[in-house]
């Protein structure tokens, strides 16, 4: 074996383990990637409501648990397992990158970061789109930093199949392919091209449209957020958000080494799109729904894999320079070197730990409560009776009844329809007075029940912070 093979079967260890140790956390989010794909693996569709094709952010992810689906398994664990993959893959993936570039060192620490990263490990459960995205960018950047031009191009179109936002990184490697090599730039963007105009051709025709909702979902909540000027956004909302985190603040100083070291040296003239990647992401997710980062940060995963990278080239060379100048001898050195990186593993991983016992008994009794919530509604409700709730995920996974998810309008058309007439996310009781569902599950934490709701619902029965509320009279 050589030493990139023991490198990467360390990685993966370390990986394994971590990824693995996160799968059973949970919310809605795989749950209603679970849904669909099991009316796909049955026959039904990409559907979540029998006869309602729906384009859902992370369609890939969708056709993996499909596939999965096919096999005499347990689909909710096998799910869990094969995110847990991704993440084992996306560890290997950041290391080759580097790698190729004679920057192993740089790669063996980038990738640790990400395999003990809070943030993309809750990830890989919590938004099982957002890990497959990293794994497909990553990817996409080590075929195109082998000079494997189609093949990354391929996996581009792939990834804004997957993700829209991912048209953003197959426009800077678009444009990083074209300034490389003008004959490879635009086989690059015939083949991206292409796949791109075929799925939306594609999508059009299956769908109905051919731009998931929720992306006007999205913008509708930003006229209602109504956010200041761009530049006050990005820079007091990305900023701050991303590089004064915990994940990132410890590390800062080593990602603006490694920025400037990708920036002024020939040698890593390759590595320059990174950098333009990870400032342009978010300032193109803020420019298409503005406000909502803020909101919800967790989108920022998607250019962690290359905020590490960076922090890597950044962190070999510290270590380059202190090697150069260390007085008491090179192995000494090494040896404090060595002990400072199992320092700083056991450190993560001990923050790791802390987020896992921290996430696990209110991910489990919430998911232990909602299950209930939907098993009960499977049980007591009609055949075709309507069920809404905040969010397509746990309770319409087991309820299997047609489902409005009234927060961002991914089931019923309906429900995207009544946010665009009211310019705004729907309250409660705009659902119960237009829509009419025969059933309304309500999450206490997002406030109490009021009497106008109970006025027109009945409370039929409730499980930890989920009450059932049944509608009075005919649905």
């Amino acid at each position: 074996m050589t030493r990139d093979h023991w490198i990467l079967l360390g990685l993966g260890v370390l990986a394994a383990a971590t990824f693995g140790a996160f799968r059973e956390i949970a919310d809605d989010a795989i749950f209603g990637f679970l849904q669909v794909a099991r009316n796909l693996a049955a026959g039904r569709g990409v559907v979540a409501n029998a006869g309602e094709p729906l384009l859902m952010p992370g369609i890939m992810t969708v056709m993996a648990y499909g596939l999965i689906g096919l096999l005499p398994l347990d689909l909710v664990a096998a799910a869990q397992w094969f995110n847990a993959a991704v993440g084992v893959l996306t560890t290997a993936g950041i290391y080759l990158v580097l790698a190729g570039q004679d920057q192993r060192m740089a790669g063996g620490l980038a990738a640790g970061l990400y395999a003990t990263s809070a943030i993309a490990l809750a990830v890989t459960s919590l938004g099982p789109d957002l890990a497959l995205h990293n794994l497909l960018g990553v990817a996409a950047w080590w075929l195109w930093l082998g000079k494997r031009t189609m093949a990354a191009a391929l996996v581009s179109g792939l990834l804004v199949i997957h993700r829209t936002d991912g048209v953003i990184q197959a426009a800077v490697m678009a444009w990083a392919s074209w300034y490389r090599d003008r004959r490879a730039g635009r086989q690059y963007l015939v083949m991206t091209g292409a796949l791109i105009l075929a799925w939306l051709g594609l999508a059009a025709w299956y769908f109905g449209e051919p731009v998931t909702h929720w992306l006007w979902a999205h913008q509708l909540e930003s006229e209602l957020l109504q956010p200041g000027p761009l530049w006050r956004r990005y820079l007091l909302g990305f900023l701050p958000q991303f590089f004064w985190s915990p994940a990132g603040r410890w590390c800062l100083p080593f990602f603006l080494w490694g920025c400037w070291r990708v920036c002024t040296q020939h040698r890593f003239q390759l590595l320059r799109p990174l950098v333009w990647l990870l400032f342009l992401h978010p300032l193109a997710y803020e420019v298409a729904t503005p406000g909502n980062l803020a909101v919800d940060s967790m989108h920022l995963v998607l250019v962690r894999p290359y905020y590490f990278m960076l922090c890597g080239v950044g962190m070999a060379r510290a270590w380059e320079v202190g090697k150069r100048y260390a007085s008491w001898g090179r192995g000494a050195y090494e040896t404090a070197g060595v002990m400072a990186l199992v320092i700083l593993a056991i450190v993560r991983l001990a923050l790791v730990a802390d987020y896992v016992q921290m996430r696990q008994p209110g991910s489990r009794e919430a998911v232990v409560a909602q299950r209930s919530a939907g098993e009960w509604l499977a049980r007591h409700a009609a055949a075709g009776a309507t069920v809404a709730a905040d969010s397509l995920g746990i309770i319409s996974f087991y309820a299997q009844r047609p489902f409005m998810d009234v927060a961002e309008g991914y089931v019923a058309g309906e429900v995207l329809a009544a946010m665009r007439d009211l310019r705004a996310q729907l309250s409660r009781v705009q659902v119960m007075d237009r829509l009419r569902p025969a059933y309304y599950v309500v999450a206490l934490k997002y406030g109490p029940l009021l009497p106008e709701e109970l006025h027109r619902y009945v409370e039929a029965t409730r499980f930890g912070g989920y009450v059932v509320l049944r509608r009075r009279g005919p649905s």
